[in-house]
């Protein structure tokens, strides 16, 4: 066998009121031969979840660290906070109330070891489903009870941008990721006036900068727990919140993108992301399709007002614009001659 030493990694695991999955969270990252430390950024719990890491960090190779404030501050400025803290040149992610699965570091350790020349490694992420409750919330979101995280093919480095950006190859999560520390001096960190959508921004901005390959893509390395209190089965939200959530997060990346990608890039961004904005905004009824369809051009109507920029790109015109050929008067006696607007 090779004498390859193994990687050393920094775990980065943001804690907000998850004392009762802590220890499993920790203990999973620990038994990883690749993890040389556990960074737990706790992050003004109510629960019991301070006193738990405190008892973790009595393990030398857990660090314990809150915000100057000892306040809440959201995932973002703790993953932010766990990423300037870490000492090691890999960095993952592991959220409070998820673990990782034995071997966790496998494959990455593998593709790093063949080709030192790329800064990152994505793969699978599995579901575990809590209890009946959150099973129950997560097929009525349209899930299955084997979710999956994952793309769909190992893509290139160089085209992954283009087709994680048009969410039509899969995605993967950021606790499916490792990467070197020292790509984070390219990409910034999380954004911290998010509060939904920063790992999108994240993932965005290290697939256009960074290298980044694809791992163990058909079976999980970690699993995601799905539970009453995680955003997975909390209360729905309504289509307006949904959509300033995807304008903010829209947003964020093309301020990034402007400081810091070519033209041609922001072109791959602006014609791929027009599936981020609308998703999960369609629908099969065809009447109201056309009323989905009609708010999604308010929000593009909304970005060009504030990026008069966009203009000048023609993937705005070609792909934002509606399709004569779906609004013209042939189809639309089609849809009611089929009676869909009656269903």
């Amino acid at each position: 066998m090779s004498d390859v030493q193994p990687m050393e990694i920094s775990v980065v695991i943001p804690v907000y009121n998850a004392a009762a999955f802590l220890v499993q969270a920790v203990e999973s990252a620990l038994a990883q031969q690749e993890t040389a430390e556990v960074v737990l950024v706790e992050d003004g719990s109510t629960d019991a979840s301070l006193a738990i890491c405190q008892q973790l960090a009595s393990d030398p190779r857990v660090k314990l660290y809150r915000h100057a404030d000892s306040g809440h501050q959201g995932v973002s400025a703790s993953r932010n906070l766990g990423i300037l803290s870490s000492r090691y040149p890999f960095v993952a992610f592991l959220d409070a109330d998820d673990y990782y699965l034995p071997e966790r570091f496998r494959t990455a350790r593998q593709l790093f070891d063949d080709d030192p020349s790329i800064d990152g490694v994505y793969e699978a992420i599995g579901t575990h489903l809590e209890d009946e409750f959150a099973l129950h919330r997560w097929l009525d979101q349209g899930y299955h009870e084997a979710q999956l995280t994952t793309m769909n093919a190992p893509y290139a480095p160089d085209v992954l941008f283009e087709r994680l950006v048009g969410r039509v190859d899969g995605n993967f999560s950021i606790i499916g990721l490792v990467v070197k520390r020292e790509l984070f001096a390219r990409t910034g960190l999380f954004p911290p006036h998010l509060g939904v959508g920063e790992d999108a921004v994240m993932k965005w901005k290290l697939a256009a900068v960074g290298r980044l390959m694809g791992g163990q893509l058909a079976e999980p390395i970690a699993k995601s727990r799905v539970h009453g209190q995680n955003s997975y089965t909390g209360r729905a939200i309504g289509v307006s919140q949904l959509i300033r959530q995807r304008l903010a997060t829209w947003e964020a990346f093309w301020r990034w993108a402007q400081a810091n990608l070519s033209r041609v890039q922001r072109q791959l961004f602006v014609r791929g992301s027009k599936k981020y904005l609308s998703d999960r905004l369609v629908t099969r009824n065809l009447c109201r399709k056309l009323a989905y369809s009609l708010l999604v051009r308010a929000m593009l109507a909304y970005l060009l007002f504030k990026f008069p920029e966009l203009g000048s790109y023609s993937a705005f015109w070609k792909h934002y614009l509606p399709d004569s050929r779906k609004v013209g008067y042939r189809r639309i006696r089609q849809w009611f001659q089929k009676d869909h607007c009656l269903r």
